[in-house]
């Protein structure tokens, strides 16, 4: 089976159900938030982000909001792995 060399979700009304730029959420205000409530399925996407895992797919986040915030919402959701030398900051793969 011919699998993908990488995945790639958006994040504001992709992996979220919310517009995370645009209601102004701060990284600081992550913590707070209600994870149910803002992540369009946590379930399913941590099932998915496992399984391409386990088949040694990278999946990705592409976002133009804010670093700070998104990795916080990532890290609660999946770990992410360090931002390799060089890469960019809009795009991070998860561990």
């Amino acid at each position: 089976m011919n699998l993908p060399k990488l995945i790639v979700f958006d994040f504001d009304l992709t992996i979220l159900r919310i517009h995370s730029w645009a209601e102004r959420v701060a990284a600081e205000d992550v913590p707070h938030r209600d994870l149910d409530a803002d992540v369009a399925d946590v379930a399913f996407f941590r099932a998915f982000v496992e399984r391409a895992r386990a088949r040694d797919v990278p999946v990705a986040v592409a976002s133009f909001g804010a670093f700070e915030t998104i990795k916080g919402a990532s890290h609660t959701l999946v770990p992410i792995r360090p931002r390799r030398r060089g890469e960019r900051r809009s795009l991070r793969t998860f561990a």
